[in-house]
């Protein structure tokens, strides 16, 4: 050791053995003081750390100076459970001040900043004797000549063995919801933003540098965007600029996850419970499948197929069905799906067995909600030091719970996570792997190990994420784009644009878009509007006036197809009893036709009820009977008389006819009559 820190020790213990007697906590009466943790021990290994180390900086957010400005450090006696953690701070009583010392020259103006660091030997510690392992609360305290004017509570781990106590899996989720409309026309460039220098750039940055293993939760549908930036494409049909950002990125993505474990999230990661079941149950399957395919075209791989990690506050029975059909065998669950039947005074095990099914059993891997929360909003803590290390507390005291037992704890930060700064995520990490409690493993391997005896209950499943309106709006849709693809002759060679539509619906079933998001709703307006342009691709084309000279006659109908291929629709034609058809031809309840490619003409026998200029509405319908497109009319002027009129007719001329024959008759017997003379 050498002279100076020989000096520096017997500072420190002198500052310990003359301690200030201040015993109870006293508050701030005014936080004027800023209290900005730069750096701190994470946890005081004997043998490993030599001691305590805390760099902080002191800001007087107030415009007065303050002066006699010292700086020490308080600490509590050791925490029992995981409830003080989520507290945030120091108990009601703490113990003697530790390593006091004046803040600079002992004077900060208003505004000014202040730098102070401690450096403080294990032995000089309050717990630095003791044998067992322990959390115990810290304070950091401005002081001056009337009180405390400043204060940040944090935590410190005591831990003279270092055998590891908790398996912890981290799910790191490379997920955003879509931008992108229908081909490579998107709404927005926020995806070139995220992933030049925001969001995803730096949790892509953060993950790759790990030292722990990730299982990375990848939505398809991202990479298949960022795939499509990477040749030029068009922000509501401008020029994209995000190109080269998207090489980049991907290039970055395919060597960050090479080898690592993906947990393949099914494509826009759609509201399972919404799509398992119903009208939308193809859409399901669909989003599986072409994740699958989507992964293996971008990352070289499909995933662990056996993890999945399905959105929503519960497990719906539908879905785990779902899961189970795709050989799923470890679901990733929070604790709100699968509460605990009993209060426990210790946290239990992350697997969890669910009752076996049909298709075999699977396990549930719940997460830590506590945990979670802390990854989630980390802007309750004075900073991202010291949010990282109540994070660290808190699995600290999960090792303590039972010391003797192995339990395995599951991370999962929210899937658009947006860290305050990179530092915080990054300092999870780093902690992670230097914590001596701790055994950074992957997801996958928690499925062999010995699932949780702590009796859990079922919550009822919550019917999906997506609001009914959303809901509404997406069956309407996806029946008008199976009513187009149900009419096709040979719907393998369908063309191009319906499976891109397709793709879009289910980007538009994404649960990202829960609570009616107004971008989920323009989606699927989007794709209603484009799918009603493919209806107009089929249409009777109105012709001129057709004139019938007789009471029978033929109308001809044109159609045009620009579809690519034969399609069989049904003809219905309507014509309020003007025009009399041939029961046998069907074509007023709906006749089955097929229409070939280019334009093509039908012709109708019927046969006139009336004269005159009238109108036939004329309707294509799809194989289920459902109306395709508005519909259009035909004129027709038939020159025939009608059974009304021919009856008025020959009555008028009846009628004729006996005033002729009265007026004769009378002509008659005046012609016979005697001359009265």
């Amino acid at each position: 050791m050498t002279l100076f820190r020989r000096l520096a020790a017997a500072v420190v213990a002198l500052a310990v053995l003359a301690p200030a007697p201040v015993t109870a906590q006293e508050d701030p009466a005014d936080n004027v003081v800023r209290v900005d943790v730069r750096a701190l021990t994470a946890a005081l290994v004997p043998g490993v750390t030599d001691g305590l180390v805390i760099r902080a900086r002191a800001v007087n957010t107030g415009t007065d100076p303050l002066r006699r400005l010292r700086v020490g450090l308080r600490f509590g006696q050791r925490l029992r459970g995981r409830s003080s953690i989520a507290a945030g701070g120091a108990p009601a009583r703490l113990g003697t001040r530790v390593a006091d010392a004046r803040l600079g020259d002992g004077e900060l103006a208003g505004g000014a900043t202040g730098e102070v660091d401690f450096d403080v030997a294990l032995r000089a510690l309050p717990f630095g004797r003791a044998t067992a392992p322990g959390v115990f609360p810290l304070r950091i305290e401005v002081r001056n000549g009337t009180g405390v004017v400043g204060a940040v509570d944090t935590f410190v781990m005591w831990w003279p063995k270092a055998a590891p106590k908790v398996r912890l899996a981290w799910v790191w989720p490379l997920a955003e919801p879509s931008h992108r409309g229908i081909r490579n026309d998107f709404f927005d460039d926020g995806l070139a933003g995220s992933v030049s220098d925001g969001r995803l750039d730096g949790l892509l940055a953060i993950g790759a540098a790990s030292r722990v293993p990730l299982t990375w939760a990848v939505d398809p549908e991202l990479l298949d965007a960022v795939h499509r930036m990477t040749t030029p494409y068009t922000v509501l049909g401008h020029e994209g600029a995000g190109t080269t950002a998207a090489r980049t990125w991907l290039e970055r993505a395919r060597a960050a996850l090479r080898g690592a474990t993906v947990l393949p999230l099914p494509y826009a990661d759609p509201d399972l419970a919404t799509t398992a079941t119903g009208a939308l149950a193809a859409d399901a399957g669909r989003a599986f499948q072409l994740g699958r395919e989507v992964l293996k075209r971008e990352l070289g791989t499909t995933g662990n197929s056996r993890l999945a990690w399905p959105p929503g506050s519960a497990l719906d029975p539908a879905v785990e069905a779902l899961l189970s059909g795709q050989g799923v065998k470890g679901v990733v669950v929070p604790e709100t799906a699968l509460p605990l039947a009993d209060q426990l005074n210790y946290t239990p095990t992350a697997p969890t067995p669910l009752a076996s099914g049909a298709l075999g059993s699977m396990t549930a891997l719940v997460t830590d909600a506590q945990l979670n929360g802390f990854v989630a909003d980390p802007e309750r803590e004075a900073g991202p030091r010291l949010a990282a290390q109540r994070f660290l507390a808190d699995t600290a005291m999960i090792a303590l719970e039972r010391p003797g037992d192995l339990r395995d704890v599951v991370i999962t930060p929210p899937r658009t996570w947006e860290p305050p700064v990179r530092d915080f995520a990054a300092q999870l990490l780093d902690q992670s792997a230097a914590a001596p409690w701790i055994q950074a493993v992957g997801l996958g391997d928690l499925l062999g190990d010995e699932p949780s005896a702590a009796a859990r209950t079922r919550a009822p499943g919550n019917g999906g994420v997506l609001a009914p309106d959303h809901v509404r709006r997406l069956l309407d849709t996806r029946r008008l784009l199976q009513r187009v693809r149900g009419i096709l002759t040979d719907p393998k060679r369908a063309p191009e644009e319906l499976a891109e539509l397709d793709n879009a619906l289910l980007r538009a079933a994404s649960a990202e878009w829960r609570d009616g998001d107004p971008r989920g709703r323009r989606l699927i307006d989007t794709v209603a509007a484009a799918v009603r342009q493919q209806l107009g691709k089929l249409r009777v084309t109105p012709g001129g006036l057709v004139v019938m000279t007789g009471r029978s006659g033929r109308i001809p109908l044109t159609f045009k197809n620009d579809l690519g291929q034969p399609v069989r629709v049904k003809v219905r034609l309507n014509s309020n009893r003007r025009l009399e058809l041939d029961r046998k031809d069907g074509y007023e309840r709906g006749r089955e036709v097929v229409i070939p490619p280019g334009q093509s003409t039908l012709t109708i026998k019927g046969r006139a009820t009336t004269g005159g200029v009238f109108k036939i509405n004329v309707q294509l319908l799809g194989t289920d009977g459902q109306p395709l497109g508005t519909g259009t009319t035909v004129s027709v002027r038939s020159t025939a008389y009608g059974a009304v009129a021919l009856g008025v007719t020959g009555v008028a001329f009846a009628l004729l006819l006996v005033a002729s024959a009265t007026r004769l008759v009378r002509r008659r017997r005046r012609a016979v009559r005697p001359d009265p003379a």
